[in-house]
Protein backbone atom coordinates (compact mmCIF):
# COMPACT_ATOMS: atom_id res chain seq x y z
CA UNK A 1 0.00 0.00 0.00
CA UNK A 2 3.11 2.10 0.81
CA UNK A 3 4.52 1.88 -2.99
CA UNK A 4 0.68 2.56 -4.24
CA UNK A 5 0.58 5.78 -1.75
CA UNK A 6 3.79 7.42 -3.27
CA UNK A 7 3.54 6.04 -6.89
CA UNK A 8 -0.01 8.35 -7.02
CA UNK A 9 1.91 10.82 -5.21
CA UNK A 10 4.69 10.69 -8.50
CA UNK A 11 1.70 10.76 -10.94
CA UNK A 12 0.27 13.64 -10.14
CA UNK A 13 3.09 15.87 -8.37
CA UNK A 14 5.40 15.66 -11.22
CA UNK A 15 3.90 13.42 -14.18
CA UNK A 16 0.67 14.92 -14.40
CA UNK A 17 2.17 18.93 -14.15
CA UNK A 18 5.39 17.62 -16.49
CA UNK A 19 2.71 16.59 -18.67
CA UNK A 20 1.13 19.97 -18.88
CA UNK A 21 4.30 21.67 -18.89
CA UNK A 22 5.29 19.19 -22.13
CA UNK A 23 1.98 19.75 -23.69
CA UNK A 24 2.14 23.75 -23.29
CA UNK A 25 5.94 23.28 -24.81
CA UNK A 26 4.46 21.26 -28.08
CA UNK A 27 1.74 23.70 -28.78
CA UNK A 28 3.20 26.74 -28.47
CA UNK A 29 6.40 25.23 -30.75
CA UNK A 30 3.90 24.06 -33.22
CA UNK A 31 2.40 26.62 -35.50
CA UNK A 32 -0.37 23.89 -36.91
CA UNK A 33 -2.36 24.26 -33.42
CA UNK A 34 -5.00 26.88 -34.27
CA UNK A 35 -7.44 25.83 -32.49
CA UNK A 36 -8.60 23.75 -29.84
CA UNK A 37 -9.87 20.61 -32.33
CA UNK A 38 -6.26 21.11 -33.52
CA UNK A 39 -4.70 19.98 -29.75
CA UNK A 40 -4.01 16.65 -29.93
CA UNK A 41 -2.95 16.73 -34.33
CA UNK A 42 1.04 16.74 -32.88
CA UNK A 43 0.07 13.41 -30.61
CA UNK A 44 -1.78 11.32 -33.40
CA UNK A 45 0.87 8.92 -34.75
CA UNK A 46 2.65 8.36 -31.58
CA UNK A 47 4.21 5.24 -30.29
CA UNK A 48 4.54 3.52 -27.62
CA UNK A 49 8.26 4.00 -27.29
CA UNK A 50 7.48 8.13 -27.63
CA UNK A 51 4.37 7.81 -25.07
CA UNK A 52 6.72 5.75 -22.69
CA UNK A 53 10.03 8.42 -22.93
CA UNK A 54 7.39 11.32 -22.79
CA UNK A 55 6.23 9.95 -19.70
CA UNK A 56 9.54 9.72 -18.18
CA UNK A 57 10.51 13.45 -19.46
CA UNK A 58 7.04 14.42 -17.95
CA UNK A 59 8.51 12.88 -14.74
CA UNK A 60 11.60 15.02 -15.04
CA UNK A 61 10.18 17.92 -16.10
CA UNK A 62 7.41 17.80 -12.98
CA UNK A 63 10.34 17.39 -11.03
CA UNK A 64 12.62 20.31 -12.03
CA UNK A 65 9.78 22.87 -11.78
CA UNK A 66 8.89 21.45 -8.21
CA UNK A 67 10.97 24.48 -6.73
CA UNK A 68 9.46 27.02 -9.02
CA UNK A 69 5.86 25.57 -7.86
CA UNK A 70 7.16 26.09 -4.18
CA UNK A 71 8.24 29.44 -4.76
CA UNK A 72 4.78 30.48 -6.38
CA UNK A 73 3.53 28.83 -3.28
CA UNK A 74 5.32 30.88 -0.93
CA UNK A 75 5.76 33.76 -2.55
CA UNK A 76 1.84 34.11 -4.25
CA UNK A 77 0.25 31.49 -2.17
CA UNK A 78 1.62 32.66 1.48
CA UNK A 79 1.24 36.33 0.93
CA UNK A 80 -2.34 36.36 -0.39
CA UNK A 81 -4.16 33.89 2.38
CA UNK A 82 -2.37 35.04 5.50
CA UNK A 83 -1.06 31.59 7.70
CA UNK A 84 -2.15 32.02 11.58
CA UNK A 85 0.34 33.26 12.95
CA UNK A 86 0.79 30.83 16.19
CA UNK A 87 1.09 28.43 13.85
CA UNK A 88 4.36 29.70 12.88
CA UNK A 89 5.83 30.29 15.88
CA UNK A 90 6.89 26.77 17.70
CA UNK A 91 8.80 26.53 20.66
CA UNK A 92 11.35 24.25 19.53
CA UNK A 93 13.46 24.28 15.42
CA UNK A 94 10.58 22.83 13.51
CA UNK A 95 13.48 19.92 12.20
CA UNK A 96 13.52 18.69 15.94
CA UNK A 97 9.65 18.97 16.26
CA UNK A 98 9.36 16.75 13.56
CA UNK A 99 12.12 14.29 14.10
CA UNK A 100 10.60 14.13 17.92
CA UNK A 101 7.16 13.23 16.16
CA UNK A 102 8.63 10.95 14.03
CA UNK A 103 10.25 9.13 16.98
CA UNK A 104 7.38 9.01 19.88
CA UNK A 105 4.23 9.12 17.36
CA UNK A 106 5.08 7.45 13.69
CA UNK A 107 0.88 7.61 12.63
CA UNK A 108 0.94 11.12 13.36
CA UNK A 109 4.14 11.88 11.50
CA UNK A 110 2.98 10.03 8.66
CA UNK A 111 -0.32 12.50 8.83
CA UNK A 112 2.28 15.18 8.17
CA UNK A 113 4.42 13.80 5.35
CA UNK A 114 0.37 13.43 3.53
CA UNK A 115 -0.28 16.86 4.14
CA UNK A 116 3.71 17.94 3.24
CA UNK A 117 2.98 15.39 -0.33
CA UNK A 118 -0.71 17.19 -1.04
CA UNK A 119 0.57 20.42 -0.90
CA UNK A 120 3.70 19.76 -3.35
CA UNK A 121 1.28 18.11 -5.50
CA UNK A 122 -1.13 21.31 -5.58
CA UNK A 123 1.23 23.87 -5.77
CA UNK A 124 2.87 21.62 -8.69
CA UNK A 125 -0.66 21.31 -9.98
CA UNK A 126 -1.34 25.07 -10.17
CA UNK A 127 2.19 25.28 -12.31
CA UNK A 128 1.14 23.27 -14.90
CA UNK A 129 -2.43 24.72 -15.11
CA UNK A 130 -0.64 28.60 -15.13
CA UNK A 131 1.37 27.25 -17.51
CA UNK A 132 -1.31 25.92 -19.86
CA UNK A 133 -3.46 29.20 -19.79
CA UNK A 134 -0.36 31.33 -20.57
CA UNK A 135 -0.54 29.08 -23.50
CA UNK A 136 -4.04 29.77 -24.15
CA UNK A 137 -3.10 33.16 -24.10
CA UNK A 138 -0.46 33.10 -26.86
CA UNK A 139 -2.27 30.71 -29.40
CA UNK A 140 -4.84 33.93 -28.74
CA UNK A 141 -2.39 36.86 -29.90
CA UNK A 142 -1.38 34.21 -32.42
CA UNK A 143 -4.74 33.16 -33.67
CA UNK A 144 -7.20 35.76 -33.06
CA UNK A 145 -9.72 33.95 -35.51
CA UNK A 146 -10.29 31.66 -32.56
CA UNK A 147 -10.63 34.06 -29.61
CA UNK A 148 -13.63 32.31 -27.93
CA UNK A 149 -11.48 28.93 -27.16
CA UNK A 150 -8.62 30.19 -26.37
CA UNK A 151 -10.35 32.30 -24.04
CA UNK A 152 -12.07 29.96 -22.55
CA UNK A 153 -9.35 27.82 -22.18
CA UNK A 154 -7.03 29.96 -20.55
CA UNK A 155 -9.64 31.26 -18.02
CA UNK A 156 -10.49 27.96 -16.90
CA UNK A 157 -6.47 26.78 -16.65
CA UNK A 158 -6.17 30.57 -14.83
CA UNK A 159 -9.05 29.61 -12.49
CA UNK A 160 -7.58 25.97 -12.14
CA UNK A 161 -4.15 27.11 -11.58
CA UNK A 162 -6.00 29.21 -8.27
CA UNK A 163 -8.25 26.64 -7.25
CA UNK A 164 -4.65 24.16 -6.88
CA UNK A 165 -2.46 26.82 -4.78
CA UNK A 166 -5.87 27.98 -2.35
CA UNK A 167 -5.32 24.08 -1.86
CA UNK A 168 -2.11 24.03 -1.33
CA UNK A 169 -2.10 26.72 0.85
CA UNK A 170 -4.75 24.91 2.85
CA UNK A 171 -2.68 21.52 3.17
CA UNK A 172 0.10 24.06 4.52
CA UNK A 173 -2.08 25.18 7.49
CA UNK A 174 -3.33 21.76 7.71
CA UNK A 175 0.20 20.16 8.58
CA UNK A 176 1.34 23.41 11.03
CA UNK A 177 -1.90 23.18 12.76
CA UNK A 178 -1.39 19.64 13.07
CA UNK A 179 2.49 19.66 13.97
CA UNK A 180 1.41 22.20 16.57
CA UNK A 181 -1.22 19.90 18.24
CA UNK A 182 0.95 16.69 18.39
CA UNK A 183 3.48 18.53 19.67
CA UNK A 184 1.25 20.23 22.42
CA UNK A 185 -1.06 16.88 22.51
CA UNK A 186 2.19 14.56 23.48
CA UNK A 187 4.38 16.69 25.39
CA UNK A 188 6.95 16.26 23.33
CA UNK A 189 8.55 19.69 24.89
CA UNK A 190 8.97 17.57 28.12
CA UNK A 191 10.63 14.49 26.73
CA UNK A 192 13.26 17.01 24.78
CA UNK A 193 14.34 18.10 28.70
CA UNK A 194 14.27 14.83 29.73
Amino acid sequence: MEKVKYTLFDFFGFVLPGSFLLFSATIILNGNVKSIQDLITPFNNISLSAFTIGLIAAYLVGNGVHNLGYWVHTKIGLKYWQIPKSYLQPKLAPAKMDALIREFSPRNADTLDLWNALRAMSHNLSLGFLFFGCTGILKLIENSNYWLEWTAISIISLIFSVQCLKRAFFYHVWYHRDRKAVFEALRLSEKVNN
